[in-house]
């Protein structure tokens, strides 16, 4: 029945880009949706002990929304309109890379929720490697445009999207192709080489903050949190592929834990600085698609967490001990993000409505 309704929801979809008479073209980081729900989705439900069907449904919403926004950027392709909404500023072109992460969060989903789709499945895999190669060459060209188009002074976490990307290659690959699982030589030369676009990204991100002049309140982004998140989806793609050793992976997992505290702390700062310059409502509850970046890199520090946990024998108490602890109360922050954040949505989408 679930197949039914999905392969009807998707046809609705595309018919309706046939014969809508108004354009709709996503905005760049509107799959930093499709990533959240489908983080939510894939590790933090099945914690609550919740119903298959219940997420099976969410997988099928998943599915619909990517199909819906990737099928917008085709059309924005098609029509000559894709350099002007999501190529042209040298910055927030790296936005392309949640079309990457997302299309591999929501194939991951299709594979663990209905096999019968393998073959289309496979068959897209394959898709969005090359996606993500060509995306990968574009961005490491816009290094130099960064600079030259002096956006050095603007350079916050998207750029970073360039590491998510990379490694939800290794987490999708290991997830519709089992056989991958045992070529450790690919898994790991995927992963450094994300590692290696951390370091470049990160050193011009916090350069940017250490060297620049720039107001908590406005200036301090909420795609920063990806400064934590890529190390939190790096550990998850090392721990899911097993190859990287314990002794890596604690390091990887202390790693995206400091980060995470300085950068949530550096966060609540910035929140009551906001609250005090703009109001509650302004300052910490006005909606933008960006927000969308910290409900997925949360769930990609729980995903870490608990693949690191499954997969590997814990022989310290007190890494046992956070292990725990994070699996146990972090489902419920996360479970309050989404739930804020969903209501923030739905809130601008009526208010969009209404001023059409």
């Amino acid at each position: 029945m679930l197949y039914y309704l999905l392969y009807a929801a998707t046809a609705i979809t595309l018919v309706y880009f046939l014969v809508a008479k108004k354009p709709f073209y996503g905005k760049p980081a509107s799959m930093a949706i499709v990533m959240s729900y489908g983080i939510f989705a894939q590790s933090v439900m099945p914690q609550f002990k919740v119903n298959l069907l219940y997420i099976q449904f969410l997988t099928m919403l998943i599915v619909v929304i990517s199909v819906f926004l990737l099928v917008s950027y085709l059309k924005a392709f098609m029509e000559g309109s894709f350099k002007q909404n999501y190529y042209q500023d040298p910055l927030e072109r790296y936005a392309i890379g949640t079309w990457i992460a997302g299309s591999s969060v929501s194939l991951m989903l299709l594979s663990e929720h209905f096999s019968l789709a393998t073959s289309f499945i496979k068959s897209a895999g394959f898709l969005i490697i090359a996606g993500w190669i060509i995306y990968l060459l574009f961005m490491l060209k816009s290094v130099p445009s960064i600079y030259e188009n002096g956006r050095e002074d603007s350079l916050h976490g998207i750029v970073l999207l360039t590491v998510v990307a990379t490694q939800s290659m290794v987490l999708m690959a290991n997830t519709i192709w089992k056989s991958i699982q045992s070529m450790t030589w690919l898994n790991s030369s995927v992963i450094v080489f994300g590692i290696l676009l951390y370091l470049l990204y990160a050193t011009m991100v916090v350069t940017r903050y250490i060297k620049g002049n720039w107001s908590l309140a406005d200036d301090w982004k909420n795609t920063n949190c990806i400064l934590h998140g890529s190390i939190s989806i790096t550990g998850s793609a090392a721990a899911l592929s097993q190859s990287f050793g314990y002794t890596a992976i604690l390091f990887i997992w202390i790693l995206a834990v400091t980060v995470f505290v300085i950068h949530e702390l550096i966060e609540g700062a910035r929140g009551l600085v906001r609250i005090k310059a703009y109001g509650l409502v302004q300052g910490i509850f006005s909606y933008d698609v960006s927000q969308w970046s910290r409900v997925f890199t949360f769930g990609m520090l729980y995903a870490f967490t608990s693949f690191f946990k499954t997969n590997y024998t814990i022989t310290n108490s007190i890494v046992s001990a956070m292990l725990k602890a994070v699996l146990t109360y972090g489902k419920w922050a996360i479970l309050g993000l989404v739930l804020i954040e969903s209501a923030l949505l739905v809130k601008s989408l009526f208010t969009t409505a209404r001023t059409a």
